[in-house]
């Protein structure tokens, strides 16, 4: 039986992996940092292996008891970079596999500029993380004989279950402020997906992808108007333009990242894969299934 080493497994998406995994008869060896966690691995079928990504022997002995790594956790952009050096020392000269979590906002850009899994990639401005700058890291795996790939997912990654993502943060801002606000005709794009269909594409690009391989986990682009607009339907309130400005100003640092438009496909990926995203939407899964 297949068994899979999967770091972050008691996050978002992490936790629809560990379960899908697990129906797929996959074992799971899921790195866990505390008993809270530990204890939601176990419900969900995985064995646990207590300690940190920042741990090199925690996370070589991970990579020698499993056939590969799903690398969801984040520590920051040296820490994570630090830990994918450290799983590569672990499986250089192995045919074992390495999933990286990458993010797409390095694919911002004007609007009706569409993009895809292999467009230049550039920061803008507003970016908070710069996660996308370790791709850099996979590369150089690969070059030496890792079979190493990247799956980026959206800024927005939906389930009734999301209490911390952008949404919730959404939905307090519009609560506190007694309106929905976006930025300029809110006609700028956001890529989404659900979390289940998220976790079945990290499970095909770790059973089918080559080496270097690219995926991008969206299932849909959404206007920051519909969202805002979603938003205030659901609390009672008004959606109001503001400009980009204005919306840092209100947002903070969210304010710059809900105002930038990432109009990026996921055309390559389904192609190469045959991964079709079936999910609810997000529109519709913060009208129905998100708490206020």
């Amino acid at each position: 039986m297949p068994k899979f080493f999967v770091t972050g497994g008691s996050g978002l998406i992490g936790t629809s992996l560990v379960q899908q995994l697990v129906e797929q008869n996959i074992e799971v060896l899921a790195l866990s940092r505390s008993d809270e966690s530990s204890n939601k691995l176990i419900a969900l079928g995985a064995q646990v292996l207590k300690g940190s990504v920042e741990d090199s022997q925690i996370l070589k002995a991970g990579v020698e008891q499993t056939d590969g790594v799903i690398h969801l956790a984040f520590n920051g952009v040296e820490g994570d970079k630090n830990t994918l050096e450290s799983l590569g020392e672990a499986l250089i000269g192995t045919s074992k596999f390495l999933v990286h979590t990458s993010t797409l906002i390095s694919f911002a850009g004007p609007i009706g500029e569409l993009k895809n899994e292999y467009s230049p990639q550039k920061l803008p401005p507003t970016a908070i993380y710069k996660r996308f700058e370790n791709e850099q890291v996979i590369s150089k795996l690969v070059q030496q004989g890792i079979r190493a790939l990247i799956v980026r997912i959206p800024q927005v990654t939906h389930a009734d279950v999301d209490h911390k993502g952008f949404i919730p943060k959404l939905i307090d801002l519009a609560k506190s402020n007694g309106v929905s606000f976006y930025a300029e005709d809110g006609s700028n794009h956001w890529p989404a997906v659900h979390r289940h269909d998220a976790a079945k594409l990290y499970i095909l690009a770790a059973t089918n992808g080559k080496p270097g391989e690219q995926f991008n986990a969206v299932h849909e682009l959404a206007t920051s108007k519909d969202i805002a607009t979603t938003i205030a339907n659901k609390l009672g309130l008004n959606a109001k333009s503001v400009t980009k400005e204005e919306l840092l100003e209100k947002f903070g640092q969210i304010g710059g990242v809900f105002a930038t438009n990432i109009e990026v496909s996921s055309s390559e990926t389904q192609r190469i894969l045959g991964w079709k995203p079936t999910e609810i939407g997000l529109l519709e899964d913060i009208k129905d299934n998100y708490s206020i």
